[in-house]
């Protein structure tokens, strides 16, 4: 069985989205949860969008504590 080949443009669309939706107001959960729909991602497109978003929210952490 082939492995599902990751649109890694549709990740970059998602996480732009994802982030432009934070700063026009919504919770970082909330954006997810729109940009997982609106994408129609695959479970290892998620996965990966995830990821990113976590390593975001991370950095934001870390820029707040300085």
């Amino acid at each position: 069985m082939q492995e599902p080949i990751i649109r890694q443009d549709l990740i970059e669309y998602a996480f732009d989205d994802w982030r432009r939706l934070i700063r026009n107001g919504l919770t970082p959960r909330q954006a997810r949860i729109d940009v997982e729909r609106d994408y129609e991602l695959l479970e290892i497109e998620v996965a990966e969008l995830n990821k990113r978003m976590f390593e975001e929210m991370e950095g934001l952490l870390e820029r707040e504590g300085d």
